[in-house]
């Protein structure tokens, strides 16, 4: 068909995974709701629902990247003009995924604070929570500042013929990766210290 591309292994596989993964968030949204009950929406409810919302449009932008501009694919198959779109699909991406994350994070540990007592927040771990919710906004900023910046001017990701420079994009994103990585596993432990404490049998602090 004229004006598409052969989508290669890669990008179907990228396609299939990103709706299944998708499909799991759907549902387990969807229990959520439902184990609430008519509780009040809260902050971190509201965080949750646009992540997957903005988690749709992500794979959405995914999918015609993927299936109608061919990206999975070498760059020297792709003419000019489908090089820019898939570069700036990419750039769309990038943000969207860092918004994605950041709702996500924030919301975890908003939930994780309300569900302590007043108590509990008046030590350290509300010193913790505070530290990872200013850690994960910074996070954020640094996301949305690394993928307009990266290249100089921002044309020079998809323009070959501006002429600018590019930082290495696989270095950057390795470590911000790596440093999400271990912003997740500090928000995954911080309500186990609180847990921990609680005089509790060992079968109920697993559940």
């Amino acid at each position: 068909m004229h004006g598409t591309f052969e989508t290669t292994t890669v990008g179907w596989l990228t396609i299939i995974l990103g709706w299944i993964l998708t499909t799991l968030a759907l549902v387990s949204v969807i229990l959520y709701i439902w184990s609430r009950g008519h509780l009040k929406v809260s902050v971190d409810d509201i965080l949750l629902y646009l992540s997957f919302l903005i988690s749709l449009v992500l794979m959405s932008v995914t999918t015609w990247a993927v299936v109608v501009q061919g990206q999975g694919q070498h760059e020297s198959s792709e003419s000019r003009s489908q090089f820019e779109l898939v570069a700036k699909s990419l750039l769309i991406n990038e943000i969207l995924w860092g918004i994605v994350n950041t709702f996500m994070r924030v919301g975890a540990i908003l939930f994780t604070r309300r569900a302590c007592s007043a108590k509990d927040l008046g030590g350290a771990f509300n010193e913790v929570t505070i530290a990872l919710l200013v850690a994960s906004v910074t996070y954020a900023v640094a996301v949305l500042a690394t993928s307009l910046a990266i290249c100089q001017p921002i044309s020079a990701g998809w323009d070959q013929t501006v002429k600018g420079r590019c930082g290495n994009e696989v270095v950057a994103y390795l470590w911000l990766e790596i440093v999400a990585a271990v912003l997740d596993v500090a928000i995954l432990i911080a309500p186990l210290y609180r847990v921990i404490q609680l005089k509790l049998s060992l079968r109920k602090r697993y559940s």
